[in-house]
C-alpha cells in the first residue's frame, strides 16, 4: 500500500460516520471557518463570514457544546489571527478540545477528507492552544496538513505569540466570504458549480496576538510561502456532468514573503452552552463587525513578489422592530504590484455574482482595487419565513480613481427560511441597458 492510500485508509477509518450537514442558526452568530492559524493570502475575504457557517462533519468532537460567555477572552481562532479565512478542515469554534474530520469536494482537489486535532485557549491562564490537522485531497494526489501552536505571553491571553506551518489548498482572494466550504461543496458535488478558484500554499507564519476585550483582536505577523498553480483535477457531479467545468485562473507561482497586519471587532453573540444565540432585544438591537488589514511583501524580504494591500470590511446588524432586520456590509480595498503590471490572479480583488453583486455575471469585475456596498432588510412574512430586498453598488479597478468608474447598482427581492436559512432571490443590474434577470440561491446569508 502506497502512502497515498494509507493516509487515506487511516482517515476513512478514523471518521466512520455518515456526513451530517450543519447550517448556520443565525446570520449574526459567530459563523464556521472561522478558527483560523492559516495565513491565506485573500486578504480581503471577512474572517467569520456567515456564509461559511455550513459545513459537512464527519466525526463528533465527543466534547460538550461549545460555550461563549460574553466575558470570555476573544480567541483568535473564533476572530482570526490572519488576513485570510480559515484552513478548511477548521470548525465553527473552537472546544477546549476536539477532533474533527471534515470532507470537502471541489473541481481542483476532488474529495479532500481530512483529521484535525485542536486545543482552544481556556481563557485565564498560560496553557498554548494547538492544532495539528492531516488530509488528502484525492483528485489532486496531494497530502493537505497544518501544525499550530499560540502561546499566551501576559495573563488572560491580552499578548499572544504564535506559529504555524501548512501545506494546502487555499483558495483566492475573496473566495471564503463569497461562499462557504460546505455550500460551495455541495453546489460542486450536486451542480458541478464551483464558485471557488484555487492555488497551492505550503509555508508558515510566526505573529504577536492583542486582545483588549472580549470583542477586539490584533495580530502582528510575518508569512513566508511558496505558492503554485493548481489545474483543475476533478468534472464530475451528481446531477449536472453535460456543462463544462469552469477553468480555474493560473495563480502566479514563487515565494510570498511578507509583513501582515489585522485589526477585528465583532460584537455579535457568541453562542451559550445549549448552543443558542445569547438572547437580543427584540426592539433597536445593533451589532457590529469590522476589519481592517494590511500586508506588505519582497522589497527587502525578498521572494519573487513585491507588492502590497490594504482593505477595510465593515459590517452591521440592525433590528428595526421583532419582524424587521437590515444589515448593511462597506468594502473597501485597495493594492499595487510594485514590479509593475496589475496584481497576481490570486490577490486580486474580484466581484459579482453570489455574495456580492447579485445582478451581475458571477467575477466579471476584477481590478487592483475594489469598492462594494450592500443593503439587505428582511421582513417577516409567515411562519419561520422572511422576505429579502436587496440592494447591492460596487466595482472593481485597476486605472483611475473610484470617481473615474461607472458604478453597478444591482436590486433584488426573494424569500428566505429563518434568519439564516436557504434563499432564493432574483436580481438586476438598473443601471445597465440590456442586463439580464440574476436567479441566487443560497444555502445561508450572503454575510
Amino acid at each position: 500500500m502506497g502512502p497515498r492510500a494509507a493516509i487515506l485508509a487511516a482517515l476513512l477509518l478514523a471518521a466512520p460516520v455518515g456526513a451530517i450537514a450543519q447550517p448556520a442558526a443565525d446570520s449574526t452568530a459567530a459563523p464556521a471557518d472561522t478558527a483560523t492559524f492559516a495565513p491565506d493570502s485573500t486578504a480581503l475575504a471577512a474572517v467569520e463570514p456567515p456564509s461559511s457557517a455550513f459545513r459537512i462533519e464527519l466525526l463528533p468532537t465527543g466534547e460538550d457544546d461549545e460555550t461563549f460567555d460574553d466575558d470570555e477572552i476573544f480567541d483568535a481562532r473564533d476572530a482570526g489571527r490572519d488576513m485570510a479565512p480559515p484552513p478548511w478542515w477548521m470548525p465553527d469554534s473552537p472546544t477546549p478540545r476536539a477532533t474533527t474530520s471534515w470532507l470537502r469536494y471541489n473541481r481542483v482537489e476532488g474529495f479532500t477528507l481530512a483529521l484535525r486535532f485542536d486545543r482552544a485557549l481556556d481563557g485565564t491562564g498560560f496553557a498554548p492552544s494547538w492544532a495539528v490537522g492531516l488530509g488528502l485531497a484525492t483528485a489532486a494526489d496531494k497530502g493537505v496538513w497544518e501544525a499550530a501552536v499560540e502561546q499566551p505571553l501576559l495573563r488572560n491571553q491580552k499578548l499572544t505569540l504564535g506559529l504555524e506551518g501548512y501545506r494546502y489548498f487555499d483558495s483566492f482572494t475573496y473566495g471564503d466570504d463569497i461562499i462557504g466550504n460546505g455550500e460551495n461543496t455541495a453546489s460542486s458535488l450536486f451542480l458541478g458549480k464551483d464558485y471557488r478558484d484555487w492555488y497551492e500554499a505550503e509555508g508558515g507564519s510566526v505573529w504577536l496576538g492583542l486582545r483588549t476585550s472580549p470583542f477586539f483582536f490584533a495580530r502582528f505577523g510575518y508569512t513566508a510561502r511558496d505558492e503554485s498553480a493548481a489545474p483543475v483535477n476533478a468534472t464530475w457531479s451528481l446531477f449536472n456532468n453535460s456543462d463544462p467545468t469552469r477553468p480555474n485562473p493560473r495563480a502566479t507561482e514563487g515565494q510570498w514573503r511578507a509583513w501582515d497586519a489585522q485589526v477585528t471587532y465583532d460584537s455579535r453573540p457568541r453562542r451559550k452552552r445549549s448552543g443558542d444565540l445569547h438572547r437580543r432585544s427584540t426592539w433597536g438591537w445593533i451589532e457590529y463587525y469590522a476589519r481592517g488589514f494590511g500586508e506588505t511583501g519582497g522589497g527587502g524580504l525578498g521572494g519573487d513578489f513585491d507588492a502590497w494591500r490594504l482593505g477595510f470590511d465593515g459590517r452591521t446588524y440592525l433590528r428595526l422592530t421583532p419582524d424587521q432586520d437590515l444589515t448593511l456590509r462597506i468594502l473597501a480595498a485597495t493594492g499595487e504590484n510594485r514590479a509593475g503590471g496589475p496584481l497576481d490572479p490570486q490577490r486580486a480583488y474580484a466581484l459579482g455574482g453570489i455574495g456580492t453583486m447579485r445582478g451581475h455575471d458571477f467575477r466579471s469585475l476584477v481590478g487592483d482595487h475594489a469598492a462594494l456596498a450592500n443593503l439587505v432588510y428582511a421582513f417577516h412574512v409567515f411562519g419561520a419565513s422572511q422576505a429579502l430586498v436587496t440592494v447591492d453598488a460596487g466595482t472593481a479597478w485597476s486605472e483611475g480613481s473610484l470617481f473615474d468608474q461607472k458604478i453597478g447598482v444591482d436590486v433584488g427581492g426573494g424569500l428566505q427560511l429563518g434568519e439564516s436559512g436557504i434563499s432564493a432571490l432574483v436580481a438586476k443590474t438598473v443601471n445597465r441597458s440590456g442586463s439580464d434577470v440574476k436567479l441566487v440561491i443560497r444555502l445561508q446569508s450572503a454575510f
